[in-house]
């Protein structure tokens, strides 16, 4: 349930969200080499049903619920990483993370759905993609032989994420990009 002041221009947003997962959870996965940090795919498919009073503005669709967690905060542990979800209408839902911890080390894995069993590292693929308006890198990750084809068009755009969608292996493609040094930077924190 929403009822909340929006920003920078206030009004009302009221309403409700419901989500009905469609999938499995998936297993917790240790996104750094230390421990510090976790991911968990709580719904990987999900339907979508949002239906706000304040606006009035409906809408149905899949969607998609993880979460993150850990002893310190993400930009302590990460200079940043690449996600992406692939949605096939005929086939398993994916979801691929290439994280980059402080200090250098890597984590590369994608999970498959509804089995939740992990994708090898090696069988992994990664496109770049342009940069942001904004200048953040972007790049596709994937199980291998998975790509997008057609544009990959942005649809959020700031100093430090960048989250975009498009077309890939008869579905849809979800991915997103974050920067946590452009993140913990003074003027983007102002």
């Amino acid at each position: 349930t929403l009822d909340e002041w929006t920003f920078p221009l206030p009004s009302r947003l009221r309403g409700t969200v419901t989500l009905t997962p469609l999938l499995p959870p998936g297993a917790a996965r240790t996104l750094d080499p230390a421990g510090r940090h976790h991911w968990r795919a709580i719904a990987p498919r999900a339907r979508v049903e949002v239906d706000l009073t304040s606006p009035s503005l409906s809408w149905t669709g899949e969607g998609y619920h993880d979460e993150n967690w850990g002893n310190e905060p993400l930009e302590a542990g990460f200079t940043g990483w690449h996600w992406s979800r692939l949605h096939r209408r005929h086939g398993p839902t994916e979801v691929c993370f290439d994280a980059r911890a402080r200090g250098g080390a890597q984590t590369r894995f994608c999970m498959q759905f509804p089995s939740g069993t992990g994708v090898m590292t090696e069988d992994l693929t990664a496109e770049s993609l342009p940069d942001s308006r904004w200048g953040i890198a972007r790049r596709f990750v994937g199980s291998g032989g998975s790509a997008p084809f057609g544009p990959i068009r942005i649809v959020e755009d700031t100093p430090f994420y960048a989250r975009s969608m498009g077309a890939a292996e008869g579905g849809q493609v979800v991915q997103e990009s974050l920067d946590l040094d452009r993140f913990r930077s003074a003027w983007v924190r102002r």
